[in-house]
C-alpha cells in the first residue's frame, strides 16, 4: 500500500514538472527569462545574498554604494506564495504582450518601470526617514515583482480598456484594473497582510509605465499614446475627470516648457479618435481567452457586428508587424462604418 502510494505521488509530480516545462517552453523567450530570474531571486533571498539584491536604502548611498539593487530588487522576494503568483503572472502577461510589442520593447519597458519604480520608493523613504527619524525606515529591504505587475495593468487598460474579465464573483474591464490594483493594495496593508511599501511599488509603477506608455513609448513615427482614453483622467472616476485633466494639463505645459516632457502634436486629434475606436476593436488571442469584449449600450447592432467581427490577433505566432497591420486595417472599416470625419478636432487631454 505504501509502494503503491509513493508511485502515485511520484507521478502526480511528474505530471506537474511535465506541465511547468510545457509552459515555460511555449512561452515567448524574455517573458520566460524573467519568470526564472523571479524564481532564482527567491531562492537568493532565502540565503544571505539577499541584502546584496534587495534594496534598501541605507546602502545604495555611501559608503555601500549598491546601485544595482534599483534593478535586482524586483527579484528579490522572499515569499514563496508571492514568487510563485509574480512568475505565472509574468508569464501570462507575457503571452499577451510579447508577440505583440516584440521581447526588445517588452525588456525596455520592464526595465524602465523596475528601475522607475525603485528609484522613486527609495526617495520617498529617503524622505520619510529625513521626517520622522526612523532608521528601521532605510534599513528595511525592499523588493518584489509587483511594481513591474502594476505598470503592466496599464498596458492592458491601453490595449483593451473596454474588455471584461472574470475574477472569481466579480467582473472587472481592464481600465480598472490600474485601479483596481491600489485599492486591493491598500486593503492589504491597512490589514498588515503585505508590507506598506508595496503601496509604494504598486503607485510608482503604475505613474512610471503610463508616462513611459503616454509620452515616451517609441511608434511608427511617433512616441507615445495620446488619445483620450488613455489620458490622466480615465483613471479617476467620470466626476472628478474634468478637474483631473485641468491640473494634469497645467503640470504637462509645467513640464513640457522645460523640456521634460515632448510637446503636444497639434495634428494628433484624428489619432486620438482612430485609438479610441480601435481601442473597442483590439482582440487578443484566437479562441477561448479571459477577455472577452464589452460593447457600450451607445454603440449600435452594425457597429457591434464590426467589433465582433474585427479579425483576431494570434497570440502564438503573431509578430508586432502583423498585429499592427491588422489592427490598422480594423481602424479603417470602423472609421469608414461609422462615417468619421477626418478633420474632426477633439480636445486634447493628458
Amino acid at each position: 500500500m505504501a509502494l503503491t502510494h509513493s508511485s502515485n505521488m511520484a507521478s502526480r509530480l511528474q505530471a506537474v514538472q511535465s506541465k511547468i516545462f510545457e509552459g515555460l517552453s511555449a512561452t515567448p523567450p524574455v517573458s520566460r527569462s524573467l519568470c526564472i530570474a523571479t524564481l532564482v531571486g527567491w531562492l537568493l533571498s532565502l540565503t544571505e545574498f539577499y541584502g546584496y539584491i534587495a534594496l534598501t536604502p541605507a546602502f545604495v548611498v555611501p559608503p555601500h554604494i549598491y546601485i544595482w539593487t534599483f534593478f535586482t530588487a524586483a527579484f528579490a522576494e522572499p515569499r514563496f506564495i508571492t514568487a510563485v503568483v509574480c512568475a505565472m503572472s509574468i508569464l501570462m502577461i507575457g503571452k499577451f504582450i510579447e508577440p505583440l510589442w516584440g521581447g526588445k520593447e517588452l525588456a525596455r519597458f520592464i526595465s524602465i518601470v523596475n528601475v522607475g519604480t525603485n528609484v522613486a520608493t527609495f526617495l520617498v523613504i529617503v524622505l520619510a526617514f529625513r521626517l520622522y527619524g526612523e532608521e528601521q525606515l532605510i534599513y528595511a529591504h525592499c523588493g518584489g515583482l509587483i511594481g513591474v505587475l502594476a505598470g503592466s495593468s496599464v498596458v492592458f487598460k491601453q490595449l483593451t480598456p473596454e474588455y471584461s474579465v472574470n475574477m472569481l464573483v466579480v467582473s472587472v474591464r481592464t481600465k480598472h484594473f490600474p485601479s483596481a490594483i491600489i485599492l486591493l493594495c491598500l486593503l492589504l496593508a491597512v490589514f498588515r497582510i503585505s508590507p506598506p511599501q508595496d503601496v509604494l511599488f504598486v503607485w510608482f509603477g503604475i505613474v512610471t509605465s503610463w508616462v513611459y506608455l503616454r509620452f515616451f513609448q517609441p511608434r511608427e513615427g511617433s512616441r507615445g499614446d495620446l488619445g483620450d482614453v488613455f489620458s490622466l483622467a480615465s483613471f479617476f472616476p467620470e466626476a472628478v475627470q474634468p478637474a483631473v485633466n485641468k491640473v494634469s494639463t497645467s503640470i504637462y505645459g509645467l513640464l513640457q516648457s522645460v523640456h521634460i516632457v515632448p510637446p503636444w502634436p497639434t495634428n494628433n486629434s484624428n489619432t486620438m479618435s482612430q485609438q479610441q475606436a480601435g481601442s473597442l476593436l483590439y482582440t487578443i488571442g484566437t479562441g477561448p481567452t479571459a477577455f472577452r469584449p464589452v460593447v457600450p449600450a451607445a454603440v449600435s447592432s452594425s457597429q457591434s457586428q464590426i467589433m465582433t467581427a474585427a479579425t483576431p490577433i494570434p497570440i502564438g505566432d503573431a509578430k508586432p508587424v502583423d498585429a499592427e497591420r491588422r489592427r490598422q486595417l480594423a481602424l479603417k472599416a470602423l472609421d469608414m462604418r461609422l462615417g468619421l470625419d477626418p478633420n474632426e478636432q477633439g480636445d486634447n487631454q493628458v
